[in-house]
C-alpha cells in the first residue's frame, strides 16, 4: 500500500475549492482524463478479481496487490487496454500518466478498506468489496500530485499538467496570498464534477 503523505510537525493540510471555467477543449480533455482514470479503476478492479478467483479455484497464492505492483502490470498491459475500438490506435500517451495512476491508486486503495473491514479494523458498517465505475454513476475525478501546479497571480487563473492554464470562478485571493508568503504550497489538484461543473 502507498505511504500517505503526513504534514511535518506544526503544518497542516487544508483543501481549498473552486469552480473552473475551462475553454471547450479543456472540457473534452477533462471528460477524457474523468474516463480514463474509470478506465485504469476497473482495469485493476478486474485484475485483482482475477486473481482472488484463481486463488479459491487452485489454491495457488499471488503476492498481495499494492499501488506499485498494480502499476507496473498497467505499465506492461497499457498497450493492449488503451486501444481506439473504431481507428485501432493506441490512446494512452495522449493522457497524463497521473489520470492512469489515480485509477490504480483508486482501485488498490478500495481493495484495501474492504479487507481492513473484514478484519474488524474499520470501525462503522462492514466495506463491500469495491465496485466498477459506470460513466453517469461514479462521481468523476482524478488527481494530479507532479507536474506543474500553479496558481496565476492574477489570482483567476490555474495551471495544471497536461491542461494548461484553467480559468477559475472564484478569486484565489487567500491560497495564492499565503504561498507568494511562503507560508503554503500545493501539494495536489484533484478536479471532480459536480453539478455540471468542474471543481
Amino acid at each position: 500500500m502507498p505511504r500517505r503523505y503526513a504534514a511535518p510537525e506544526g503544518q497542516i493540510i487544508q483543501a481549498f475549492t473552486f469552480a473552473l471555467d475551462p475553454t471547450p477543449e479543456q472540457s473534452a480533455q477533462v471528460a477524457r482524463f474523468f474516463g480514463a482514470r474509470r478506465k485504469a479503476f476497473n482495469w485493476t478492479l478486474l485484475q485483482m478479481k482475477g486473481d482472488l478467483a484463481h486463488y479459491h479455484e487452485t489454491g495457488e497464492s499471488t503476492s498481495a496487490p499494492s499501488f506499485y505492483s498494480m502499476r507496473k502490470r498497467w505499465n506492461t498491459q497499457k498497450n493492449a487496454v488503451c486501444v481506439n475500438d473504431e481507428t485501432g490506435q493506441v490512446w494512452w500517451p495522449e493522457v497524463s500518466k497521473e489520470v492512469f495512476a489515480d485509477g490504480v491508486r483508486g482501485a488498490t486503495d478500495a481493495y484495501w478498506r474492504w479487507q481492513k473491514s473484514r478484519a474488524g479494523k474499520i470501525a462503522g458498517r462492514q466495506v463491500g468489496f469495491p465496485r466498477f465505475k459506470k460513466r453517469g454513476k461514479d462521481r468523476d475525478r482524478f488527481s494530479f500530485t507532479t507536474g506543474v501546479m500553479r496558481l496565476e497571480s492574477d489570482r483567476r487563473h490555474l495551471t495544471l499538467p497536461a491542461l494548461g492554464t484553467i480559468r477559475t470562478h472564484e478569486n484565489t485571493r487567500r491560497i495564492e496570498r499565503l504561498i507568494a508568503m511562503n507560508r503554503a504550497k500545493i501539494l495536489g489538484v484533484q478536479p471532480v464534477a459536480d453539478l455540471g461543473r468542474v471543481m
